[in-house]
C-alpha cells in the first residue's frame, strides 16, 4: 500500500514536471539509507517515473565526497541494478560531486563500479573531478571508461571563478568549455541552476551575473548537443526550484517559477519557443 501510495504522488509530480516543462528525464538521489530502509515506498516514484521518462539514480554520499563503507556501497547498488539494471530508461550515476576523491582514486572506484555491474555503458554517467566542476579529460582519457557519459556541474556560485561576479556571458561559455574539455560528445550537465524566485528576466540581455549566466548556459549546451538536467525542478524552501507545489484535498498542482528561465532551459535542450 505504501508504495502504491508513492506510485500515485510520483504519478501527479513527475506527470506534471513533465508536462509543464517539456523533461523527458529526472534525476532521483539514492544513497545506502534510502534503499536499505525505504526501497519498497521509493520504488513507487521511481516507477511512476519510468511510465513516462527516464530516471537517473544518483547516489549522494552523506558526507565527505565518498562512501564510509564500500560493501555497503556496492551492496546498495546490487539492489538498484537487480531492480532497474535492464531498464533502457534507468540512467546510473555511480556517486554525485566525488570531492573526497583524488583523480586517480576516483577512476579506480569508476572502474571498480562498471567491472562488477553488468549494465550498457552508454546508461553510466561519471561526475567530473572535484564538484563535477572540474575538467573531466582525466575520465575521457582512461580507456577502462570508454563507452560511458560524463557529467559536469556548473553554477554561477561555485568559488574559484575568475571576476564570479562580473563575468559576461562569452566568460561563463568559455568557464564551461574548459570544465567539459575535449569530450563534448559524451558530456551530460547533470546540474546547472540559477535563481527562480528572485523576479529575474532571462528573456532579456542584460548586465546582471546570473542573467549572464543562464543565457549563456543554455546557448552553450544548445550549440554543443550537450544534454542537461536543471537542479532543482522541485525543491521546498528553494530558490533556485523551477516548480513550486501545491496541495489541496490530496491533490498536488505543480506551478512553473520562473517562465523566462524555463524557456532558457527548454533552449538548452534544443525545443522550439513559440
Amino acid at each position: 500500500m505504501i508504495h502504491d501510495s508513492a506510485k500515485e504522488v510520483g504519478r501527479q509530480i513527475i506527470g506534471q514536471l513533465f508536462d509543464e516543462t517539456g523533461a523527458n528525464t529526472v534525476r532521483l538521489p539514492i544513497n545506502e539509507a534510502t534503499v536499505a530502509n525505504y526501497w519498497s515506498t521509493y520504488t513507487g516514484a521511481i516507477n511512476a517515473a519510468l511510465e513516462r521518462g527516464k530516471v537517473i539514480f544518483c547516489y549522494w554520499p552523506p558526507k565527505n565526497g565518498k562512501p564510509e563503507d564500500l560493501k555497503k556501497y556496492f551492496s546498495m547498488w546490487s539492489t538498484v541494478i537487480k531492480k532497474y539494471g535492464i531498464n533502457p530508461n534507468s540512467y546510473f550515476e555511480p556517486i554525485n560531486e566525488p570531492y573526497g576523491y583524488n583523480t586517480k582514486d576516483l577512476r579506480n572506484l569508476y572502474n571498480d563500479w562498471l567491472t562488477s555491474f553488468n549494465v550498457p555503458k552508454k546508461n553510466v554517467i561519471l561526475d567530473g573531478i572535484g564538484l563535477a566542476a572540474l575538467y573531466i579529460n582525466p575520465l575521457g582519457d582512461d580507456q577502462r571508461l570508454d563507452g560511458t557519459m560524463l557529467a559536469v556541474h556548473c553554477y554561477a556560485f561555485y568559488a574559484g571563478y575568475v571576476h564570479i561576479n562580473s563575468l559576461t556571458e562569452t566568460g561563463w561559455s568559455n568557464i564551461l568549455t574548459i570544465e567539459i574539455g575535449k569530450y563534448s560528445d559524451r558530456t551530460i550537465i547533470t546540474e546547472w541552476g540559477a535563481p527562480m524566485k528572485s523576479g529575474l528576466d532571462y528573456s532579456v540581455k542584460k548586465s546582471k551575473n546570473d542573467i549572464n549566466y543562464v543565457r549563456a548556459m543554455s546557448k552553450k549546451i544548445n550549440t554543443i548537443g550537450a544534454g542537461s538536467v536543471y537542479w532543482p525542478g522541485l525543491r521546498d524552501g528553494d530558490s533556485y526550484s523551477l516548480m513550486e507545489k501545491k496541495v489541496t484535498n490530496k491533490q498536488i498542482t505543480l506551478k512553473v517559477t520562473n517562465p523566462s528561465g524555463l524557456k532558457k532551459l527548454q533552449e538548452s535542450w534544443g525545443m522550439p519557443i513559440h
